[in-house]
């Protein structure tokens, strides 16, 4: 079985990817944000309470781009063939 190709396969890709890099700068933004010293905290010093939903959105986010890379390959390297349409006796396409 000859397998198909998604029909906006550089369009999606590229979407896909942007919200993957989204997803990985709110990681980024929430881990600094998290990190940074605040009204209480000493200067250096790390929170230890982190729960595993903290990561979420940086794992999503590399998921997310490993699957717009995807697609942009899968665009890339897809058979261009090109069939001829049917035509007339006269030339004309049908």
């Amino acid at each position: 079985m000859e397998g198909k190709r998604i029909q906006f396969g550089r369009t999606q890709g590229l979407l896909i990817l942007a919200l993957g890099f989204l997803l990985l700068a709110f990681q980024i933004f929430c881990s600094l944000h998290l990190f940074s010293t605040g009204a209480g905290a000493i200067a250096g010093e790390v929170p230890t309470k982190h729960h595993a939903m903290d990561f979420v959105p940086g794992s999503l986010g590399i998921l997310t781009i490993a699957t717009g890379c995807y697609f942009l390959l899968q665009d890339k390297f897809k058979t261009r063939g090109f069939d001829p349409s049917a035509r007339t006796k006269s030339g004309f396409p049908m």
